[in-house]
């Protein structure tokens, strides 16, 4: 699945495109969790939001850093505490829609693949010598942990090549991180989730030229538009400036008709699918 492109045909005016209200539900940080009395398990991490510095062949990518704490108000057995992050892409195709490249319909309308995965170990009773790992018929291996806070370091190097995050019509990107405090026996477990956003950026020297057109209506107007940037970050405003030189006396601008294109193309497996969306502004 690729990442989505907009072309801007259309005025000294100024319009604003706000993608932010869009992007509302793709770009959520959870705050972190203030300190409880009870039992509770958090994550907190240094940057809820990663950044991609550079296109994929040359970002030399980022870290995940952060914590996993466990606040116990009195002393507890574990058979084992765990987390792992997993990155994945999943599909949505149209039902009975014939796909480039598969030579028939395709029957699987959801396609998942992961794209990176890693698992983290902090505490594994069968794996203990320790005195405080004890043994029991019933319930197997345990470590009893004192009551209080006990925190775990983790750090995870993200590479430079990994899709950014994207919510999206037919498809999207997420990244998930995951942890639990395993308890012995019929014991509720600990556990705790949040979502991570990874961002893309592209180098100022490569963003920095912009994209100018000028042209002339009918020998009448001239026209020129300007875009800043030939790229924006998710939830960034688009910036388009337009300049009108009438040509002819007594010529009037009534209104400017702004409409941008979004093309989403999706692959996977041989199969292809695009489509467009048009926003319009007035």
């Amino acid at each position: 699945m690729s990442s989505s492109v907009l072309t801007t045909p259309s005025l000294h005016h100024h319009i604003h495109y706000d993608k932010k209200n869009k992007l509302k539900s793709l770009i959520s940080l959870n705050g972190i969790i203030p300190p409880s009395k009870t039992n509770n398990l958090q994550l907190e991490l240094v940057e809820p939001i990663l950044f991609l510095r550079g296109i994929p062949q040359e970002s030399v990518g980022c870290f995940l850093r952060g914590k996993l704490i466990l606040n116990l108000n009195k002393p507890t057995k574990f058979k084992k505490i765990e987390m792992k992050f997993v990155g994945k892409i999943i599909t949505f195709w149209p039902e009975g829609k014939f796909y480039v490249g598969s030579g028939s319909k395709g029957n699987n309308l959801c396609e998942e693949q992961e794209v990176i995965s890693h698992n983290w170990t902090f505490l594994n009773s069968s794996n203990g010598s320790n005195q405080r790992f004890f043994n029991s018929l019933n319930s197997g291996s345990f470590q009893l942990l004192d009551a209080g806070t006990h925190v775990y370091d983790f750090e995870l190097h993200i590479p430079g090549d990994l899709p950014e995050t994207i919510k999206a019509d037919r498809g999207r990107v997420t990244y998930k991180i995951t942890a639990r405090a395993i308890r012995p026996g019929l014991q509720l477990n600990f556990n705790v989730s949040r979502h991570v956003t990874i961002i893309r950026t592209i180098f100022d020297e490569r963003n920095a030229e912009g994209i100018f057109y000028t042209s002339t209506w009918r020998k009448m107007l001239c026209y020129e538009i300007n875009v800043s940037k030939k790229a924006y970050l998710l939830g960034e405003s688009l910036q388009v400036y337009l300049k009108f030189s009438p040509r002819v006396q007594n010529l009037s601008v009534f209104g400017v008709h702004l409409k941008i294109i979004e093309e989403s193309t999706y692959k996977s497996n041989g199969q292809k699918i695009t489509e467009l969306q048009s926003f319009d502004v007035y």
